[in-house]
């Protein structure tokens, strides 16, 4: 059969939080007993010039079910650890596509869009860690942010927890209003707009930084109260959202990861972006005295929490396999409601072999 060509449009139709959140969770079960796996993310920098680079950024993850195998390439231009310009730099469109193959004949099934499906499998991630390792009676959310990843964390939260409230920041008034009511449509949980982010973080149980790259942290130590999970979406040198002292405040550490992606240059003497996982990143977290993976948490294998004041924090990044599941459940919601298009097959006969 054809592979089949799926656009953002394509993937959004079939994308729902609930469904995603059951694939990952089987996915990381899988991946504690070594019936899932993955290559660490390799990202390589095409020049480097006046402080910006191509960055491509790969990844690849199998599962045994559905027996599957996926390939992602994120490419886009992005400032350099060097530079103090913004982490994203408006230029040419870069490319956000995942493939996935059948594990058992290792024919192409699907060439798709990804960005949503990045959103929702960091997103859903997110979700289930929060399951595991927020107090139970959590029912205030604080989130810090108001694009994308924030949306998707924000519905991945309303799946875990019967919740009574969110809270929101964003620096511009205009996004965090549209946000909130968006919001609110979606969940039908209450939403607030908070002119400050220390509003979001204290009285919140889960408290979500989604926010992007930053040079001073946005989450001061004093505003984090005992029993808090916190979920860090940025952890590279000089942009994490919460301040380095902050960090000793947590008894336990979950990651998505079990080690560091590995970074390759084209030109010699350059850095890997201020927000990439590298080992020296991962080195600040070691004050943590618990640290564990989400695939054993959710396993059984490791506790989320252990106390009610327990503070613990959740490392929220990409693996291959978290796109395996999320791109697998699209593929197969595609297939059942006939969305999509199929390759062309004089196209297809030029990867047969």
């Amino acid at each position: 059969m054809p592979p089949l060509l799926l656009s953002e449009d394509n993937v959004r139709s079939v994308l729902d939080m609930k469904e995603n959140l059951v694939a990952l969770e089987s996915a990381y079960k899988q991946e504690a007993i070594g019936a899932a796996s993955y290559r660490p993310k390799a990202t390589v920098y095409i020049g480097a010039k006046h402080g910006h680079a191509m960055t491509h950024v790969t990844s690849l993850g199998g599962l045994k079910d559905p027996p599957v195998v996926v390939i992602n390439i994120r490419s886009m231009l992005q400032a350099t650890s060097e530079t103090r310009d913004v982490h994203k730099l408006k230029g040419p469109g870069g490319t956000y596509m995942s493939m996935l193959f059948s594990g058992e004949t290792g024919a192409l099934l699907a060439m798709m869009s990804n960005g949503d499906i990045s959103w929702f499998r960091h997103a859903g991630s997110a979700g289930l860690a929060a399951r595991e390792m927020a107090q139970p009676d959590a029912k205030v959310v604080g989130i810090l942010g108001s694009g994308s990843t924030a949306r998707a964390h924000a519905l991945a939260y309303a799946c875990i927890r019967p919740l009574e409230l969110f809270k929101i920041y964003s620096p511009s008034l205009e996004h965090r209003n549209t946000f909130s009511e968006w919001l609110n449509l979606k969940t039908g949980v209450q939403v607030k707009s908070m002119d400050n982010p220390e509003t979001v973080v204290r009285g919140s149980a889960i408290v979500a930084a989604c926010t992007s790259s930053r040079f001073e942290p946005l989450v001061k130590k004093e505003w984090l109260e005992p029993g808090v999970h916190f979920t860090g979406v940025q952890t590279g040198e000089g942009s994490m959202e919460l301040e380095p002292d902050g960090i000793k405040l947590f008894h336990r550490l979950v990651t998505s990861f079990d080690s560091a992606s590995s970074h390759h240059f084209t030109e010699p003497g350059h850095s890997p972006l201020r927000t990439a996982t590298t080992d020296e990143m991962l080195d600040v977290f070691n004050v943590i005295p618990n640290h564990h993976t989400l695939a054993d948490v959710l396993s059984g294998k490791s506790k989320g929490r252990e106390s009610v004041d327990e503070r613990n924090y959740y490392i929220n990044n990409g693996t291959g396999v978290q796109y395996a599941a999320t791109v697998a459940l699209v593929y197969k919601k595609a297939k059942e409601r006939g969305i999509g298009q199929e390759m062309p097959e004089e196209w297809f006969r030029w990867f047969q072999r």
